[in-house]
């Protein structure tokens, strides 16, 4: 397998950082360099001096080498172990899960779905969502496929009975079904900015009401939520849809404390994408920024990422790219002036199409997704 990791976007900075990670500042490569660098071994003095000569300070540069792949390597080891709760969970066994995905029919839900079934075919899948399948489950493969409006609370809440009796009570939850109207403030109406907040961040409420009490009781479950960077950088008509991103980041992380602290349960992860803009039949366009820096994020990019951290049994709190982990934080904590520039100039020249959400028609009596 190569160490390289693989990138769907192309030549990105995040490629360049993942490739140096596993090469250049790998803890172990680098260390034992510094180590030889720093020995007296007879066999190594031709060539430890025919490098001085080229480049002086050589050593010092494989010891501040070494000491950034430790420092980072520290610091993954601290995210990964304090995100959950400084606990192991050895009883994971994706023959007996149960996953459920919301929003499973198409888009980043499918490939989660679709990379979960290439890890393991006997992992039992229930799609929760409004539009039927739009993909053919593999043979053998145990999918289970539910219709539900998730704006609508009556709904979710026949159906979440429905799947406790039927399939069974879901080890894993995957928060991914979500609206995207594309409207400014004063464009939508009153139901365009219902139907997105109640099905993106009202909705994950209410499933987590349903199917959190047996993972609390049995000490063992994972929640997934897929974010967006826009809870951290809003841009403009999509005022609703990052408020109810920004909601579900912060459900993500009171939840994470009230399972050590008030449940007694600290092996039920938690875990949060907060993907940029990804490529899918509901988004298309052209975005303002760079792409080396800030690419359109592939589908399957998103989607295996996410299937690799339900298989793992790990929660992780998941950037894509990783750089957008720092750039939010500077964005979202950094001067006034950075913000409006950066984030101003990017939403002129950002031309993003909203196909598949602003196609589904909102019955004006109800309030919900017109059938």
């Amino acid at each position: 397998m190569s160490i390289v990791p693989r990138s769907r976007e192309g030549f990105t900075l995040d490629f360049v950082a993942r490739s140096l990670s596993t090469t250049v500042l790998h803890p172990v490569l680098t260390s034992m360099l510094a180590i030889l660098a720093g020995s007296e071994l007879p066999a190594l003095g031709p060539i430890t001096e025919k490098i001085a000569s080229i480049f002086p300070h050589y050593r010092l540069g494989l010891y501040l080498t070494a000491g950034t792949g430790l420092a980072i390597w520290g610091n993954n080891v601290l995210n990964k172990w304090s995100a959950n709760n400084w606990t192991r969970d050895p009883t994971w066994d994706f023959n007996k899960e149960i996953v459920l995905v919301t929003g499973g029919s198409g888009g980043i839900g499918t490939s989660i779905i679709r990379h979960l079934l290439a890890k393991n075919i006997n992992t039992t899948i229930v799609v929760i969502d409004y539009v039927p399948l739009t993909w053919t489950p593999p043979e053998g493969s145990r999918v289970h496929y539910y219709q539900c409006d998730l704006s609508n609370p009556d709904q979710l809440r026949d159906v979440s009975a429905l799947v406790k009796s039927q399939v069974g009570h879901p080890t894993v939850l995957i928060n991914n079904a979500g609206v995207m109207r594309g409207h400014t403030l004063l464009e939508g109406t009153y139901e365009d900015t219902s139907l997105t907040i109640r099905t993106n961040l009202v909705a994950p409420f209410l499933l987590l009401q349903e199917f959190l009490p047996d993972m609390v009781a049995n000490n063992h479950g994972h929640v997934v939520s897929v974010g967006s960077i826009s809870s951290a950088v809003a841009l403009p008509r999509l005022a609703d849809y990052a408020a109810t991103k920004a909601g579900l980041a912060t459900l993500s992380e009171a939840l994470r404390y009230e399972l050590g602290i008030c449940y007694g349960a600290p092996r039920v992860r938690v875990s949060i994408a907060q993907p940029c803009f990804v490529r899918t039949a509901m988004v298309q366009g052209e975005v303002g920024w760079n792409h080396f820096l800030l690419p359109f994020l592939h589908v399957d990019s998103v989607g295996e990422r996410l299937a690799e951290v339900v298989a793992s049994g790990y929660a992780e709190n998941v950037y894509m790219p990783g750089m957008m982990r720092y750039v939010a934080s500077l964005l979202s904590g950094g001067p006034t002036w950075l913000q409006q520039s950066l984030i101003g100039n990017s939403a002129r020249t950002t031309t993003i199409v909203l196909k598949s959400t602003n196609e589904k028609q909102i019955d004006p009596k109800t309030g919900f997704l017109a059938k």
